[in-house]
């Protein structure tokens, strides 16, 4: 992603000499060395000091410039904070662009988590928020970043590789699986797009159950499409949200906008909540710790089984293969199985209809 973005930050220096970049300690030369050797007085290395990157960027764009700046998301929105909030109270035309935003960088430790970046920036005048999933959401952004009025923060989870179709070009929300599912809804942000396609490939599991629910990626996280998301939200029983941040981010803005427009979708929220992050290790170790990332797609399926006394759902794992049995008075009538990538299906009881058990 971020290999992406410093092509695209050179190529438009060499059509506008207004393009600034400043970085932070090393990011100036593995982020910008090409830009550096062709345009040398246009980077500005700020070493390890936060708040003067965001000062000498600030001080450019009122000087009619536009500035690029790098640095890890947790020190922008926390050491430089300050200073980035001035920069917005002026409606700079700054872009912070940050790495390991979310919950992307637990191995280093609570201090390099940033998993707060979006609350705390929602609470700033004038500015745009993104969290792209995919290339093609940030070659959106940075289009937009070469026109656009005023400072914007962009938060990488360098987890990007899988496509989207952007389907709201002004307002930031893109297709990731178009499904047949009139009960839920999934939206996203950023690096979760990772667990639901590429890591434990949340979705393609639950296609193996017969659930294949419309996804889309919520790029722009703030200020967010309402009238587009509330159309978008009403068709569906359920909406669930899933990010890799704490509270305060999509499933709050989500949560906003059913409760104002009195909308009777249920809103399930996957997020981490604001506790003791005490451990450090993979993001993969770490989102399943926290959030029970590796049972997500069970714990839809129960959601969406039909809630009866009469009739239950049991679900069994093992090294390869999982198995979904229904049950009806206690007694078995209805197994998926999922055995090296085949699903095969036994409906014990013909007299059963399927409709007890098929996902609309």
């Amino acid at each position: 992603m971020m290999e992406f973005v410093t092509k695209f930050i050179e190529e438009l220096a060499d059509k506008d000499p207004n393009t600034y970049f400043v970085g932070i300690d090393g990011y100036r030369f593995y982020m910008a060395s090409n830009i550096q050797k062709k345009y040398p007085d246009r980077v500005i290395g700020a070493g390890i000091s936060e708040q003067n990157a965001i000062s000498i960027a600030t001080g450019l764009t009122l000087s009619g410039k536009t500035v690029y700046v790098f640095m890890i998301a947790a020190y922008a929105t926390k050491r430089a904070l300050d200073q980035f909030k001035f920069a917005c109270y002026c409606n700079a035309n700054i872009r912070v662009i940050t790495t390991l935003s979310g919950l992307s960088h637990p191995f280093a430790g609570y201090s390099h988590l940033a998993v707060d970046d979006v609350p705390i920036m929602k609470n700033t005048p004038n500015i745009e928020i993104y969290s792209p999933a995919t290339i093609e959401e940030m070659e959106w952004i940075m289009n937009r970043s070469t026109t656009h009025k005023g400072p914007m923060y962009i938060a990488d989870d360098c987890y990007g590789g899988f496509k989207s179709e952007i389907i709201n070009i002004n307002n930031g929300i893109a297709l990731s699986n178009k499904g047949n599912s009139k009960k839920i809804l999934i939206l996203y942000a950023g690096m979760a797009g990772y667990f639901l396609f590429k890591g434990p490939q949340i979705i393609s599991k639950l296609k193996a159950y017969g659930i294949n629910p419309d996804v889309y990626s919520i790029f722009k996280m703030y200020p967010l499409d309402e009238s587009t998301l509330e159309k978008m939200m009403s068709k569906y029983k359920y909406v669930l949200t899933f990010e890799l941040r704490g509270e305060g981010s999509l499933s709050s803005s989500i949560a906003e906008i059913i409760a104002t427009s009195k909308l009777k979708t249920k809103l399930i929220p996957i997020r981490l909540n604001n506790e003791k992050y005490d451990i450090t290790g993979y993001v993969d170790y770490v989102a399943d710790k926290y959030m029970g990332i590796n049972t997500l797609d069970e714990k839809i399926l129960q959601i969406l089984t039909p809630k009866s006394p009469l009739i239950k759902i049991v679900i069994k794992k093992y090294d390869k293969d999982t198995k979904i049995i229904y049950k009806l008075f206690n007694i078995p009538y209805y197994i998926i199985k999922k055995q090296s990538n085949k699903k095969i299906r036994h409906l014990l009881f013909g007299f059963i209809p399927l409709k007890n058990v098929k996902y609309n």
